[in-house]
């Protein structure tokens, strides 16, 4: 469990985060912390993180805060969708909406008080600096607009609410399991001795069923089966019996596949080896998954991403249980191959991020690689965002066992890479996967190491949030490099620097301990 985030005024929070440092003049050429989008007409907050919240409570109104990146897929869908919604635009009058875009200054130091941990996040505060939920970005927009209202109608933690839904139930409506149902729990950061388990899902699965709330119910019962496998836990023969009951229902309605379409679509191969054993009740499973897929790919709630992303299902456990097959039936691979064309020939613009993410995601699935390839190859070309696309060729190389290519590939996306902590990210990207397939190219990794090693200097930044995720993974690969000879003088290099960055932080903030933590020798 993520430890939570205690506000208790924004003058606390803002003495926490930046006790000593004066706030910086706007750089040109780095996009501000709060950001406007061109693409919508919410009216996002202008200023600094601290000032949005310093609003928020002279104004006694809730803060939304959305958390993204410009090359993020999942991120240019919320634009697309979300973002574009008139409901959603008319509702941001009632909130402080701020963006905060990872490679602005101090966001990822942002990021790592908000306990958040990839893009795009989203969360809610109150007036008073207090979380009170996060939504995730992959749902309905009808129903995304349904759990913003009720959140911000009665602004309850949703802490508070599975408190009372163990404890007090009748005080809960059942509208309330709605915002539980739909609260981002892979991103959890709930507080006190509350801990997100597959039991505690589970059981206000059934408080929600009592309260007539299925839509919920089922939500809430899919998030304990992916929590139970992410934990890596296995259920009893009565409970995949269960299970198996649970998921006919919810996959013979269509409302509640529509409503669980974030986690149905990508999720479909882990579930069905949690809740089943190879077999006639397997396949028949599948079977209902991939039909009932088919009936809402065209449903006019979804995105076009999320339309492509309905053949996930279908493909998955079409190889799950015909493991020694070698293509897909002849019909399937015709509809996919048409699908995805017309997807790529109808989308034009910044929405292409998102679909042609899932569009040679798709063809990767059904095993169609040169497909694949050729789409990513043509992408680079127009992308905005090229170093993204550049990466699915990368990992597309190094899957057929091409690490030359593989490591061009993730060189080329390092030096096309703009902002920060994404270039960072990249570079890291670039480092570990040279390390993984062709630790010999000493001096290039050393290179590319000291380059990245210039950040530790130049931006305190990088001891935090989603940067130092990326530290720790650098950091992991490095241990296995360093038992090579020619690799420990860099190493040395680099324990050197991180020493010397570490000493000119403040002993007493969350970088310098992240910092302390990586120590190599």
């Amino acid at each position: 469990m993520n430890q939570a985030l205690k506000i208790p005024t924004i003058l606390l929070l803002a003495s926490l985060l930046f006790t000593g440092c004066e706030r910086e003049p706007m750089d040109p050429q780095v996009p501000q912390e709060s950001a406007s989008e061109s693409t919508a007409d919410i009216p996002w907050f202008p200023g600094t993180v601290e000032e949005a919240f310093a609003t928020a409570a002279k104004q006694d109104k809730p803060l939304y805060l959305y958390w993204g990146a410009v090359w993020c897929p999942p991120c240019e869908e919320i634009k697309q969708t979300v973002f574009k919604d008139p409901n959603f635009i008319a509702q941001s009058k009632l909130f402080i909406p701020v963006y905060l875009d990872g490679d602005t200054g101090r966001a990822q130091t942002w990021g790592e008080h908000f306990a958040v941990q990839g893009y795009p996040t989203m969360i809610i505060f109150n007036a008073g600096g207090e979380e009170v939920t996060r939504i995730p970005g992959a749902i309905e927009i009808e129903r995304y607009n349904d759990v913003l209202r009720l959140s911000l109608d009665g602004l309850r933690k949703t802490s508070t609410l599975i408190e009372q839904a163990l404890n007090t139930p009748d005080k809960l409506s059942a509208e309330d399991f709605t915002q539980l149902a739909y609260y981002s729990w892979e991103q959890e950061n709930l507080d006190g001795e509350i801990e997100a388990t597959p039991e505690l899902l589970a059981q206000l699965s059934t408080a929600a069923d009592q309260k007539g709330n299925t839509l919920a119910a089922s939500r809430l019962f899919l998030q304990s089966l992916l929590l139970t496998h992410s934990l890596g836990q296995s259920l009893s023969p009565e409970q995949q019996r269960n299970a198996q009951q649970r998921l006919e229902s919810l996959l013979a309605d269509q409302r509640l596949v529509l409503a669980n379409h974030d986690m149905s679509m990508f999720w479909s191969e882990e579930v069905m080896r949690l809740i089943t054993e190879p077999g006639d009740t397997r396949q028949a499973l599948s079977d209902q998954w991939a039909t009932a897929m088919e009936d809402v790919r065209q449903h006019p709630s979804l995105s076009k991403a999320e339309q492509l992303g309905s053949w996930y299902p279908q493909l998955h456990l079409y190889w799950l249980n015909n493991p020694e097959a070698q293509h897909l039936p002849a019909e399937t691979l015709a509809a996919v191959r048409q699908h995805v064309t017309a997807m790529d020939e109808s989308t034009q613009g910044s929405a292409r991020q998102t679909v042609i993410n899932k569009a040679y995601q798709v063809l990767q699935a059904a095993h169609l690689d040169d497909e694949s390839r050729a789409m990513l190859l043509a992408e680079v070309e127009k992308s905005g965002s090229p170093w993204y696309f550049m990466s699915g060729l990368a990992s597309l190389a190094e899957k057929q066992q091409d690490v030359a290519s593989a490591s061009d590939w993730l060189k080329r996306a390092y030096d096309a890479a703009e902002g920060k902590a994404t270039r960072f990210q990249w570079g890291v990207e670039y480092v570990t996967g040279l390390i993984r397939m062709q630790p010999e190219r000493v001096e290039e990794i050393s290179s590319a190491l000291s380059g990245l090693l210039d950040n530790l200097e130049q931006d305190r930044d990088v001891f935090s949030g989603r940067n130092f995720g990326r530290l720790q993974t650098l950091r992991n690969s490095l241990d296995d490099w360093k038992e090579k000879e020619q690799a420990r003088e860099s190493i040395e290099k680099l324990e050197l620097r991180l020493s010397a960055a570490c000493s000119e932080l403040d002993k007493e903030s969350v970088g310098y301990s992240n910092c302390s933590s990586l120590a190599l020798s």
